[in-house]
């Protein structure tokens, strides 16, 4: 599953810290100035006129604060349109490795780790095991999720680890042990989060992993019907070309080859460069060419 995020969602929040704090310690040894001429009553400072040089210096610097302010949330909104965009390449187009290829520079940009780089770095595992590299996704998301984590992140680190359940649950991988534990983690840090309750994407991705580990243990009924109701609910297109292609794995189990075959030929058609839509398409033309 992918994460959005806001690069400037932080530096907002920075920015008003700092314009705050030049407005107190500009203003303070002004006032104090003031203060010392006589030209400042303490308590009735904001009683003072419109004229005064004291309140028209502190209405000059208070404007100044709630125009920079606005200016954040506006580059914020500019941030997110931008990063969604970004993401439309791998969730609508279908298209891992032109999403990696313009992706790739924000993994590099912070030396320091940080949640946000987590996040960066959780999405571009996405993409890797979307193009077919999971081994690849598997390699930045183990160490990813040992890091240290802030509590106010639980929810991050549930999606980290049924991200990584989920790449060992890959037909290629197929190590059940290995996403066994990862679902385990995912679920101690869901109930340790703060309003886990009301988090209910959080509920899914792990419903989500579980199913994909009962499938690989046999069970079919289960995680085909929790899988054809989860295409009722997705939305985007990259998660539903996903979903047909599980489901078409279940039904190849239960060897009810017309179903599977449906599902597959939606990936094939819908999937565009993903690799598990290369996989359907050649295993529809070995079907066809058998008959």
């Amino acid at each position: 599953m992918i994460q959005y995020f806001s690069k400037l969602r932080f530096v907002s929040a920075i920015i008003s810290i700092l314009i705050g704090t030049f407005a107190t310690l500009t203003f303070l040894p002004v006032y104090d100035v003031l203060d010392e001429c006589g030209m400042i009553n303490y308590y009735n400072f904001l009683e003072m006129p419109l004229g005064s040089l004291g309140m028209s210096y502190f209405r000059f610097v208070l404007t100044i604060f709630v125009a920079i302010i606005i200016l954040a949330i506006f580059f914020e909104k500019v941030a997110d349109k931008k990063h969604k965009k970004l993401l439309d390449i791998l969730l609508e187009d279908c298209e891992p490795n032109e999403f990696l290829k313009r992706y790739e520079p924000l993994t590099k940009k912070s030396k320091k780790l940080t949640e946000m780089q987590k996040v960066i770095l959780s999405n571009y595992a996405v993409a890797l095991d979307a193009k077919g590299s999971t081994t690849n996704a598997i390699k930045i998301m183990e160490p990813l999720v040992k890091e240290p984590v802030n509590k106010k992140a639980y929810l991050n680190q549930v999606l980290f680890y049924c991200n990584l359940c989920s790449y060992y649950c890959n037909e290629d991988i197929h190590d059940i042990d290995n996403a066994k534990i990862a679902l385990e983690k995912a679920k101690d840090f869901f109930l340790q989060a703060e309003n886990y309750l009301k988090y209910n994407d959080g509920r899914f991705h792990i419903e989500h992993a579980q199913q994909k580990i009962m499938f690989l243990e046999g069970d079919t009924d289960a995680p085909l019907k929790f899988f054809l109701n989860s295409l009722d609910t997705a939305k985007r297109k990259q998660e539903k070309v996903s979903t047909h292609y599980l489901i078409a794995k279940i039904y190849e189990k239960r060897q009810d080859e017309k179903q599977k075959i449906e599902h597959l030929k939606f990936v094939a058609e819908r999937g565009n460069k993903m690799y598990i839509a290369t996989k359907a398409r050649e295993e529809l033309s070995k079907i066809e060419n058998n008959q």
